[in-house]
């Protein structure tokens, strides 16, 4: 028998992958390992300071706001006592149209549309087919340009413009690493916990009783459970999710483009507003004197373009060009910077079955679990990184309760070993992945080990704690199923009524 090194080896050192970490050591007194390709932690949380003139100020060179109605986030600046440290963010200032109420109406327009149809569309196509040209027109100069042109019309509709609007957005005081710095130091508390960077999973595979992660630097562990907190696209380079390359696929990946800029004292009185620019030139701005202010915030083609700017050494004349052509007069920043997040935030895809897939990926297979904001129902924002943690760590925890209380159990009774007459209020408590039950033939199964290796993939489970028998006649199923398959798992059979002692 396999000694485990660890109770759970957490992949990526994230948002997600940190609050999962925290949670688990708080709660459960296991091993954990959290294993981070970069050299720091945070993911697409990064605040960066900067001083001039004697003075620190702070640039969010990923996310960098929320809103209250966003409550894991709120939960967890309570729980980590930085709630007091929330500040309101700078509102917007946008050169000409807010497109937020067009946004609305036609997110409302699609919400009472054909389903289906809305779900095969990206919002744009939606618009090309149904509205007029106009107002094709005007939605190019959107800020998220490229959500509206890749994503589905009908997960934009029903789920993402809620982030989006008249809405007083929310920030810290210290920047949004504050976060990551507090989960850091509460994890670094206990001694349960290590943290790696620089450490890169190469693969995970599954061995007899748990799952070994191997690493490029050639170190291989053992663990009971692995939770994957990255980006989805890098599951793919796993092993383990083969056979889910079709869910995993069905997100597109969008590029972000920040740039900030020093500017000399401006005579524009604007110095209190924080703008977002349109996916053009720099038809919006921010104009603070003697600091650093956003200039420019936008993706797709627009965030490319800044970026080859960025690269040819040519972005201080541009931002240049185009300040003066918004002031009027000849405006030169004193310094520049150019954030470039390629591929970094996904969207699900038209014909994407986002909310199956949503429930499906938390834990796709037995012991393994998927978290963070790519297969949430609020990617780009904290909240959905944080959604998908917080339903993992509830999963992690009832497996852990439940082995406890079943230690001195087998839960899994193989064939040969004592059987025993359930009956179908006994079976229907055991409809998880973790603890699965299934009557076939008036015999009583414990299919927990099963699940994952089941051909017929997830369709499996809409049985588990049920009568199965009828599906599985009608799906057809070869002699050696029930002959070489059927044997072992059988733990007994089904009575209508529990025997009286």
């Amino acid at each position: 028998m396999k000694t485990f090194e660890y109770d759970y080896i957490v992949i990526g050192g994230g948002i997600s992958g940190l609050v999962a970490c925290y949670n688990l050591a708080k709660e459960n007194r296991t091993k954990i390992l959290l294993a981070e390709r970069l050299p720091r932690l945070g993911g697409k949380i990064y605040t960066e300071s900067y001083k001039h003139n004697g003075k620190s100020f702070l640039m969010e060179r990923g996310a960098a706001r929320f809103h209250k109605g966003q409550t894991h986030v709120m939960d967890l600046l309570k729980d980590l006592c930085l709630d007091t440290d929330i500040i309101n963010y700078p509102s917007e200032i946008t050169c000409g149209e807010s497109l937020f109420p067009l946004l609305s109406s036609i997110s409302l327009r699609i919400r009472e549309g054909n389903v289906s149809k809305m779900n095969d569309l990206t919002f744009i196509e939606y618009v090309e087919k149904y509205e007029t040209i106009d107002v094709l027109k005007r939605l190019r100069k959107y800020t998220y340009y490229e959500t509206l042109d890749k994503g589905n019309a009908l997960y934009i509709a029903e789920k993402l413009i809620y982030h989006y609007g008249d809405i007083q957005y929310l920030t810290l005081r210290k920047g949004l690493s504050s976060i990551v710095d507090m989960v850091t130091s509460k994890i670094h508390s206990q001694n349960n916990v290590t943290i790696q960077c620089n450490m890169n999973a190469a693969d995970v595979k599954r061995v007899r009783g748990g799952l070994v992660v191997s690493f490029s630097n050639k170190l291989q562990y053992i663990s009971k459970n692995v939770i994957f907190a990255v980006p989805g696209k890098y599951l793919v380079g796993f092993s383990l999710f083969e056979h889910l390359k079709c869910d995993i696929e069905s997100i597109y990946y969008k590029t972000l483009n920040r740039i900030y800029a020093l500017l000399p004292k401006s005579t524009k009185r604007i110095n209190r507003e924080k703008v977002i620019t349109s996916n053009d030139k720099l038809n919006t701005m921010k104009i603070i004197n003697e600091q650093p202010a956003l200039v420019s915030y936008c993706d797709g083609d627009c965030a490319k373009k800044w970026f080859d700017i960025t690269s040819e050494k040519n972005i201080d004349t541009m931002i240049a060009k185009e300040l003066s052509r918004i002031e009027k007069r000849n405006v030169k920043p004193k310094k520049t910077w150019s954030y470039y997040w390629p591929n970094s935030l996904g969207l699900w895809k038209p014909g994407s079955d986002y909310t199956r897939i949503n429930r499906k990926m938390v834990n796709p297979l037995k012991h393994v679990y998927v978290c963070g904001d790519t297969f949430s129902l609020d990617q780009c924002w904290i909240e959905g990184a944080l959604s998908t943690t917080m339903k993992v760590v509830d999963l992690c925890g009832k497996q852990n309760k439940k082995m406890r209380k079943n230690k001195t159990r087998k839960r899994n009774t193989k064939g040969g070993s004592k059987r025993t007459t359930y009956t179908m209020s006994d079976v229907r408590k055991h409809n998880t992945r973790d603890d699965g039950w299934i009557v076939l033939y008036n015999k009583v199964y414990n299919i927990t080990d099963w699940i994952g290796k089941h051909p017929g993939g997830i369709i499996i489970e809409e049985y588990l704690g049920k009568n199965g028998t009828s599906a599985f006649e009608a799906s057809g199923h070869p002699d050696y199923v029930r002959k070489n398959i059927f044997p072992k798992y059988q733990i007994g059979t089904l009575v209508s009524k529990t025997k009286k002692m």
